[in-house]
């Protein structure tokens, strides 16, 4: 067995090549002119779009925008193909746009929830006249929907047809769209959240662009439309709802999310990446993209911030600290009696919620126990394998960009039992995802396993049984 500071030493290794090879700043360094130039490409590109839409339809017109993103906070991994923007609607000047709290009975209240109130007047007419109902009345005046988002695709879209039909695609279901050669671009069939989509061929890559159009009434904070269910309201109209995005969080707020030094960043770049690996396995494995997309940059972010307050002594090294949290996410799920080596597999039911680092009555799922079981699994598969194995081969095979193309399929033999003892065993990992996956959750007394049977004579096993629904509170 591995003693703890060996393991720790080994898993900050790891994290450190990691985060030193998958950060873009790095695999770009001898082509930094170039990635510079792809960066102002796309920001030339959507500074035009948003000028010429707005010049087209009124209530698009955008009178700035912020950079938002992973790409701008310098944690974007292996090519830059995502960027995200918050234009800023021009309407937020009109005298007729107020911003109001929401009904003093919703549940919401003091949340970081808001509404738009749209005065009597020239713009109110204008909202009236779209193809898409975008006003609600209430008791107190009218309100502006957030299904405004979907007038500004269907604006945009009729837009784009009539002014760039030579290089745009239209309307595409980007999960299942090749790349664009350098020029081409489209408009993503749904919205993503609150914002529009739009891919197009850049100098070096295909990229998505995520340009959430908002409202901003004060410094530092926008407001961006949220999406609200009705169980969590108590008022029927709860489209009017928009939630507040604070732009700057230590300048302007005092709030720090745990990515300041490098060593957090590090571990923060190493958590995107292994969420990069599940993607790429889930399409290799089954041919699509992950139904229910991955956990979100932001869901690692609050789980990173929520537990930050645990590091202690000057010798608490990112091995140590990513084996917290990975301990903290699958403590969810344990149960009194599971050893260090067991654990259990999120499921149905498994939703874990954390407060929000702003408003911290509000809770955020950040982790969909049903949508996000293989991901996880890939996680804690790649933990215990750098715990148990000192034979680190394996790891230039993990983080090749050729993987997991490189490993055979798994065959289909019904048990589980994976054992890290021949080669990398790397098909181990592919088993195991394909398995909890694919697997049905068995009789109570006897749920199936993931059993991983580690060089050094350990065992990992992991319990897929069903939970109930997990909350922070």
């Amino acid at each position: 067995m591995s003693h703890p500071e060996e393991f720790h030493a080994r898993l900050t290794i790891f994290v450190t090549i990691v985060a030193g090879e998958k950060n873009i700043i790095n695999r770009y360094r001898h082509q930094r002119a170039e990635l510079e130039y792809h960066t102002a490409y796309i920001e030339e590109f959507v500074d035009d779009i948003c000028s010429s839409f707005g010049g087209y339809s009124d209530f698009a017109q955008v009178k700035t925008r912020f950079s938002r993103g992973s790409y701008y906070e310098r944690t974007k991994i292996i090519e830059p193909n995502e960027y995200d923007y918050l234009p800023v609607l021009s309407l937020t000047d009109d005298v007729a746009v107020e911003v109001c709290d929401v009904e003093e009975d919703c549940k919401l209240a003091g949340q970081g929830y808001k509404r738009v109130k749209i005065l009597p007047g020239q713009l109110q007419k204008h909202f009236k006249n779209l193809r898409r109902n975008v006003l609600c009345k209430q008791n107190d005046g009218v309100y502006l929907k957030t299904e405004i988002r979907y007038s500004l695709v269907e604006e945009l879209d009729s837009y784009l047809k009539r002014n760039h039909s030579q290089n745009y695609l239209g309307r595409k279901n980007h999960n299942e769209d090749p790349a664009y050669e350098i020029g081409q671009f489209s408009l993503h069939d749904l919205v993503h959240g609150p914002s529009v989509c739009i891919r197009v061929g850049g100098p070096l890559c295909t990229t998505d662009i995520d340009l959430c159009f908002c409202i901003q009434k004060s410094p530092g904070c926008v407001l961006v439309p949220a999406f609200v269910s009705s169980a969590k309201c108590n008022v029927v109209l709860n489209e009017n709802h928009w939630t507040e995005s604070v732009l700057q969080l230590q300048k302007e707020t005092g709030i720090e999310l745990p990515l300041s030094d490098g060593q957090h960043k590090h571990v923060f770049l190493t958590l995107k990446f292994i969420s990069h690996l599940y993607d790429k396995i889930y399409w290799f494995l089954f041919g699509s993209c992950t139904p229910d997309g991955l956990i979100s940059s932001y869901a690692y972010k609050l789980l990173m911030q929520h537990h930050s307050h645990r590091q202690k002594g000057p010798d608490y090294n990112i091995g140590k600290w990513l084996e917290d949290i990975v301990y903290f996410i699958f403590g969810f799920t344990r149960k009194e009696g599971d050893g260090r080596d067991v654990f259990r597999a999120y499921g149905r039911g498994d939703d874990v919620y954390l407060p929000d680092v702003h408003f911290h009555e509000r809770k955020v799922k950040v982790i969909n126990g049903d949508a996000n079981k293989g991901e996880l699994i890939t996680l804690l598969w790649i933990y215990k394998h750098v715990e148990h194995n000192d034979n680190t081969v394996w790891w230039k095979r993990l983080l090749d960009d050729d993987f997991p193309n490189n490993v055979d399929k798994p065959v289909h033999n019904g048990l589980i039992e994976t054992e890290c003892v021949d080669k990398d065993g790397l098909d181990s990992l592919l088993r195991s995802v394909e398995y909890v996956m694919t697997i049905r959750s068995g009789k109570p007394e006897r749920p199936p396993e993931c059993i991983w049977r580690h060089m050094n004579g350990a065992i990992t096993r992991v319990i897929i049984d069903d939970q109930k629904p997990l909350d922070i509170f």
